[in-house]
């Protein structure tokens, strides 16, 4: 896996997934590249990545597994939602 386990990055509001980092950096990767987000759990503690389409897995988060796991729900409906066919145009 690449990157580092980040405990200072939360997930932002919109409709891309956006990492927000308690100084204010961002890291951006579009939904469309994700092919999944994968959680790995270990004495109430959890890790948290994504995996692009490329096969990469890059780290998402690390902390308290209710923490991850709500952040980790969140991004795959968010892939779900962005990787799904818009609804037909009715004029």
């Amino acid at each position: 896996m690449r990157g580092t386990f980040r405990r200072d990055l939360t997930l932002a509001p919109g409709p891309e997934f956006r990492l927000t980092r308690r100084l204010s950096a961002r890291l951006r990767v579009p939904a469309a590249e994700i092919e999944g987000v994968h959680v790995a759990f270990s004495g109430g503690r959890a890790r948290a990545w994504v995996e692009t389409r490329d096969g990469d897995q890059v780290a998402l988060v690390e902390g308290e597994e209710r923490e991850v796991r709500r952040i980790a729900d969140q991004l795959s409906g968010v892939v779900r939602l962005a990787s799904s066919s818009p609804p037909p145009m009715v004029h």
